[in-house]
């Protein structure tokens, strides 16, 4: 099984997981954390040697220069913002057959959004308005996975009384697709007019996917 966490950071999920998959599974695991700053993925490439993880392995870069051919799964634990978007899609482009990631700090939306008229009462409070707005960012993000053929679940994986940020968007791979499900993309289509929403990454992402593939196939 291959594993990818990407945002690594110090690799506490990153070396837990492979503890625990190399003793729970017969398969050995290959697990390769994904970091921006050469410092940490030095600091774990140290520890990963110390403890004799032979298939641990670290990557400096990010998303979006990571290639493999074979991903599993792939985690994004609190990838910041946009930053999940690009690990979400980087999971798509890969093929990945499980996507987990815990969004958090969601800003792309809640400049963009506008009330609609019957939720102006409700939405003219702040506090409703970034709620309404994170909800509307992680509900496109599992749309746009089930568009491109994968089971989703949205749901809490930690108490509330350790953190907030504990949504986990949880992707399984179902079906190849030659396109994307085109009644879904309406349905993200009709929630982003509602909202008055331009534009949200990971649709930007996919769909530059998609026009790159069309280039490549006439070619």
């Amino acid at each position: 099984i291959n594993i990818v966490d990407f945002g690594s950071g110090k690799g506490y999920l990153t070396f837990a997981l492979y503890n625990y998959l190399q003793q729970q599974t017969a398969t050995q695991p290959v697990v390769t954390g994904v970091e921006l700053r050469s410092n940490l993925v030095e600091f774990c490439k140290e520890i990963a040697t110390k403890a004799g993880f032979d298939r641990l392995d670290f990557f400096e870069g990010d998303v979006r220069t990571y290639q493999t051919e074979q991903l599993d799964v792939m985690i994004a634990l609190h990838a910041c913002d946009i930053a999940t978007d690009f690990a979400i899609h980087t999971g798509i482009r890969l093929n990945a057959s499980m996507i987990m990631c815990a969004p958090c700090c969601h800003k792309e939306l809640r400049p963009q959004l506008h009330s609609p008229s019957v939720l102006k009462p409700m939405l003219q409070f702040g506090i409703h308005a970034g709620q309404q707005a994170e909800m509307l960012t992680d509900t496109l993000r599992a749309l746009l996975l089930k568009a491109y053929g994968y089971e989703v679940k949205v749901f809490e994986f930690v108490s509330l009384e350790h953190t907030s940020k504990n949504k986990m968007i949880l992707a399984t791979k179902r079906k190849d697709i030659d396109q994307p499900d085109v009644q879904v993309l309406q349905q993200i289509q009709a929630l982003k007019q509602m909202y008055g929403i331009e534009k949200q990454t990971l649709e930007l992402l996919l769909n530059d996917q998609i026009a790159i593939e069309n280039v490549g196939c006439k070619c």
